[in-house]
């Protein structure tokens, strides 16, 4: 920095330097005389070489300095406050880390106990009602064992009670009047033993379609599981308990028949109706049956009958409508279709099957597409919908979404020959024949009877 002179601006040619505190010669002959001046003032008084800067600088470059050396000051003071509050983070950090572990061996403990507790009681929403039906199944055969010892008691009493009866009849005949009291008094306790008895016998009835009726929910808590095995136990467990537990008979109907075992199924399905002729369901699963067996005109009486005794029975609609749409009678199934639906908005099937009605009666485009979105967004694993969507977008020339559908069909149903085909068609026709080629093929793999598939291959491999 150069040094002037306060009264006439002239350089005095001196530079002070900050970091060694020493002075640079510019003007020999003045030098010795001012390094006199400024160190005996130095010795002599510090205020006095503070007023020699004051009075060698203008006043701003000294104000300058000055707050130089106030933000140095100010900075001194500001890293000791920083280093103070980082050294007390640092031990808080510290602090932290060292019980973290023990915090975190304390929530994972919690975390164990709480996954072990619903692990062994609430596995998923099924399991504490399992739990309860166990538990009431397991009272109601202990009460069944207690009446059975009951009953047994009971009779053994009325049985001495008559044998004691017969000798006092024997006796009377020699002292008449001494055992007719006695005799009176036995016949009436012989009657409240046998009214007590009854009672009982009544109450036994009662537990023995109670545990039948456990038996078959827990069949159906199994079916819902995939236990097939274990439902299919349960279901005979709760017709050998109670042979007149009509629902359990048509549950096992249901489970055979989604099988395969149609045969088994179908006196399943009669048994239940014989156990209650009144019992909707049983007929309208024999339907379903008869139906799947070719015996139209005996399935379409079944599912009349259910409706008849369930004028309600959306299903029974549904499935009725399906039938008299297959043989022809396309106005009833459209009526039936329609009541289904009323008398349950909810019921996807019927919805997507009276788009397909509309459909192949060339309904409106509007009335079917919003029939097939219906049944979709009722029911989103609905794979025929799906497909009978895609096959409405195709012809509109919504190819892209079309092909979408068909994919979501074939997602939920990986056994879905026609949309295989009808994907395969699509495919073709914009240009990917190798995979078109490769639906088509599965397509016939999964129905060797699907005729669409094999003219639509033959079509493809002649190009």
């Amino acid at each position: 920095m150069l040094l002037k002179n306060k009264d006439n601006n002239n350089l005095l040619g001196y530079t002070f330097n900050d970091r060694r505190g020493s002075f640079d010669k510019y003007d020999k002959r003045k030098l010795s005389d001012y390094l006199s001046d400024l160190e005996e003032t130095y010795n002599l008084n510090l205020d006095l070489f503070d007023n020699l800067i004051q009075n060698s600088f203008q006043n701003k470059e000294r104000k300058e300095l000055l707050q130089k050396l106030d933000n140095i000051k100010n900075l001194k003071e500001r890293k000791k406050k920083l280093k103070d509050e980082k050294e007390k983070a640092r031990d808080k950090l510290l602090k932290d880390y060292d019980e973290k572990p023990r915090k975190l061996n304390n929530l994972e403990k919690k975390l164990k106990d709480v996954d072990y507790y619903f692990k062994k009681r609430f596995q998923d929403k099924y399991t504490y009602n399992i739990l309860k039906i166990v538990e009431i199944n397991e009272n109601l055969i202990r009460n069944k064992n207690k009446l059975k010892n009951d009953v047994e008691n009971e009779k053994k009493n009325i049985s001495e009670l008559l044998n004691e009866n017969l000798e006092l009849k024997k006796i009377e005949e020699s002292n008449p009047d001494r055992v007719k009291i006695k005799i009176t008094k036995t016949e009436e306790l012989v009657k409240t033993l046998i009214k007590s008895f009854e009672v009982k016998i009544e109450s036994l009835e009662h537990i023995k379609v109670k545990i039948s009726s456990v038996h078959s929910k827990l069949g159906d808590y199994f079916k819902k599981r995939g236990d097939l095995i274990s439902a299919e136990e349960n279901y005979s467990r709760s017709m050998e308990i109670d042979p007149k537990n009509s629902a359990a008979h048509n549950n096992l109907g249901n489970l055979l028949s989604d099988n395969g075992k149609l045969k088994e199924a179908e006196i399943c399905y009669r048994n239940s109706i014989q156990a209650d002729p009144k019992y909707s369901k049983a007929y309208n699963g024999l339907g379903i049956l008869l139906s799947d067996l070719g015996r139209h005109d005996e399935a379409e009486l079944n599912y009349r009958k259910a409706i008849e005794l369930d004028p309600k029975y959306s299903k029974a609609y549904n499935n009725l409508g399906i039938l008299l749409s297959d043989k022809g009678n396309t106005e009833e199934a459209e009526y039936m279709y329609i009541k289904a639906i009323e008398y349950d908005p909810n019921n996807s099937a019927a919805h997507g099957n009276l788009g397909l009605l509309l459909a192949d009666k060339g309904g409106s485009l509007v009335e079917t597409e919003q029939s097939y979105r219906t049944a979709i967004e009722l029911d989103p694993k609905n794979s025929m919908a799906y497909n009978n969507l895609g096959i409405l977008l195709y012809n509109k020339g919504n190819v892209d979404e079309a092909e979408k559908n068909y994919r979501m069909a074939i997602e939920l149903d990986p056994k879905y020959s026609m949309a295989h085909n009808n994907l395969g068609f699509l495919l073709a026709h914009k240009g990917s024949i190798e995979e078109a080629e490769f639906n088509y093929r599965k397509a016939i793999d999964l129905d060797e009877n699907n005729n669409y598939a094999k003219k639509n291959l033959n079509a493809l491999i002649k190009l």
